[in-house]
């Protein structure tokens, strides 16, 4: 499930959270500042699970909130399924 979409106008500006966000393949999120970027791959639309950002917080005593891991979406209760060597892959781990 999708808990929080966040974007940014520029680069290490302010993350706004919205409710929703019109993606375009390949491009990442409409309004944000890595839309249709591309000098690495993954650039466009970054994710990351609430429950790595829950262990990081009980791990190292923080509080970060769901912005601060300056991530597109935070979701809970999905597995990553991802390769290494992306955009090369032929398997996934």
């Amino acid at each position: 499930m999708i808990k929080a979409i966040f974007a940014a106008r520029e680069k290490e500006g302010q993350q706004f959270q919205v409710d929703f966000a019109d993606l375009v393949q390949a491009k990442g999120i409409v309004g944000d500042r890595n839309f249709a970027k591309s000098k690495w791959p993954g650039q466009n639309i970054t994710l990351i699970k609430i429950e790595e950002i829950e262990n990081y917080n009980e791990n190292y005593a923080q509080s970060i909130g769901l912005s601060d891991a300056r991530r597109n979406i935070v979701t809970q209760g999905i597995r990553f399924w991802g390769c290494s060597n992306f955009p090369a892959c032929k398997s996934i781990k």
